[in-house]
């Protein structure tokens, strides 16, 4: 007990954290400077040294544990122990409350196959390897200890987000339907992503905010189109890859008007001819129609950004409008043509990735069509 209470000691800045094992199924050991934790059903002992607690107190994630691995900013597994963090919530009733003690009253138990499913509150393991880092004091008031968690037991690490996919399934499916409740992998991160300020002109959120405060009343334009706005206000409120197809489809609306408007710029230009017309109105290929459409609505300040933007991202191997727009609708195509046989260039939803190209290309998509909007619908 004396060695504990130094470790506390030692570590004053995660010593809650450590407190926290008390009373539970993982056993916590001091080892000299370092902790020896018993994870229940694992077949090692997690090892913390001197140097990695150390890491952890100063806000950071250790990272060279023995056997254990961080997905993103989900979760954890150790051995044939994996934990990841949930959210638990009505689908539209945010405001919902769940019973005061569950799931820590009575977390749900089941198994699949040889693996052991627990939804519980987050285990005390999982807090000290990732609360301090990931906490932010405005977003998280009350620490990660109430966080909800999904436990496998017995998983093999190269098989814990399969498994994961699989809990998360039966959890929605056969357990929170019948009580209107959805279960989904929750991220700890918390950012603000408007990476070239086109948006809020590279102002902080909190400047941002001061355009809805301002007491002087703007006449704004008025619209001929609805349709590409109750799509735009659709992508708002999507996510992942329901937001860049909602975004995408406001681009695909103005395909044809981007087209009429060159043809009518071309008629007024003495030096074009008729071919040059003819060549504008036969881009019935859809990669064309888009490639046309963004030389239209971007100032080349605009194509710059995001041009270079995209390249610095890996998302397109040069900064030029041929290489953007084939990537963009390359991007597009893996999303939209999900057939089975397609699924290799396919890209499916995956819930641990934070930085992926879809939020990326999403952001990208975003940009060209507010400016389609401004240009076209007015």
């Amino acid at each position: 007990m004396r060695d504990f209470e130094k470790i506390l000691e030692t570590y004053a800045e995660i010593d809650n954290q450590l407190r926290a094992f008390n009373d539970t199924e993982f056993k916590i050991k001091p080892r000299g400077l370092g902790i020896e934790i018993i994870v229940p059903g694992a077949s090692s002992t997690l090892r913390l040294n001197k140097n990695q607690l150390e890491i952890i107190e100063a806000g950071y994630l250790a990272d060279d544990i023995r056997k254990l691995k961080y997905h993103g900013d989900c979760g954890i597994s150790f051995d044939n122990y994996s934990e990841y963090f949930i959210t638990i919530e009505h689908p539209q009733y945010f405001f919902l409350d769940l019973p005061s003690d569950w799931p820590s009253s009575s977390p749900l138990k089941f198994r699949i196959g040889e693996v052991s499913v627990v939804v519980g509150d987050a285990s005390p393991l999982i807090v000290l390897l990732m609360e301090s880092h990931y906490r932010d004091s405005d977003v998280h008031p009350d620490g990660f200890n109430s966080f909800a968690t999904i436990k496998l037991h017995g998983v093999e690490q190269k098989l814990s987000e399969a498994c994961f996919h699989k809990a998360l399934y039966y959890i929605n499916s056969h357990y929170f339907k019948p009580v209107d409740l959805v279960a989904s992998l929750k991220h700890l991160e918390t950012d603000f992503d408007d990476p070239l300020g086109i948006f809020y002109g590279g102002t902080e959120p909190e400047e941002a905010f001061k355009k809805i405060i301002r007491k002087r009343i703007r006449t704004r334009d008025d619209f001929t189109n609805i349709e590409p706005l109750v799509l735009y206000n659709h992508a708002c409120i999507s996510a992942g890859n329901e937001a860049f197809i909602s975004y995408y489809r406001v681009l695909e609306f103005f395909f044809i008007r981007a087209i009429l408007n060159n043809i009518e710029v071309l008629r007024n230009d003495l030096s074009a001819n008729s071919q040059d017309i003819l060549d504008i109105a036969s881009a019935r290929n859809e990669e064309e129609q888009l490639r046309n459409l963004i030389a239209n609505i971007l100032t080349s300040s605009q194509k710059k950004k995001l041009f270079e933007y995209a390249k610095k991202q890996n998302l397109i191997k040069d900064s030029k409008l041929h290489d953007f727009v084939a990537g963009l609708y390359a991007f597009r195509n893996s999303l939209v043509h999900a057939k089975e046989k397609q699924l290799q260039k396919t890209t499916l939803p995956d819930p641990f990735m934070t930085s992926s190209n879809i939020k990326k290309w999403t952001y990208i998509v975003a940009v060209c069509a507010e400016r389609a909007i401004r240009k076209f619908s007015g």
